[in-house]
């Protein structure tokens, strides 16, 4: 039985492969690539399979990465509409919140959801180490760290 999945577990396997390998999936995830991996390792050790075939040259998806791809896309998709139609955030307004992973992911989803309200804004949830959330802080690549 899988456990449920979280969103930005997803969001990595898109940018894997929309942008090809790690590294660029990482930054436009705004993550380290360890912290990528880690997740992307995590989401092949919940589902028992492995989405990716990785050699020193390239990424690619394994039969089984591209059925759940499908699904991810489909997910995401709906995870926009979603948002989209509660009108709850201003849909050009990013508070970008940097947060260590050892913090609860529900006290932090109900900290999101209630920033997001106040500033409004939309709340995208960058997670990292305190020296990663630190620099990124500092060079303006997030708003707030926890």
């Amino acid at each position: 039985m899988v456990s449920m999945i979280d969103r930005y577990l997803l969001r990595y396997v898109l940018a894997v492969i929309d942008h090809g390998n790690f590294t660029r999936a990482a930054e436009a995830c705004n993550v380290t690539q360890s912290t990528l991996s880690i997740g992307i390792g995590k989401l092949e050790s919940m589902l028992g399979q492995r989405l990716f075939r990785r050699t020193s040259r390239r990424v690619d998806l394994t039969p089984e990465g591209v059925r759940f791809a499908m699904h991810a896309r489909e997910i995401e998709a709906a995870f926009q509409r979603a948002e989209q139609a509660s009108g709850d955030a201003s849909p050009g307004r990013v508070l970008r919140l940097g947060v260590l992973s050892t913090l609860p992911a529900d006290l932090v989803a109900k900290l999101a959801v209630r920033l997001g309200k106040e500033c409004g804004a939309q709340v995208e949830l960058i997670e990292g180490r305190a020296r990663d959330l630190r620099e990124r802080l500092q060079t303006g690549r997030i708003d707030l760290a926890l």
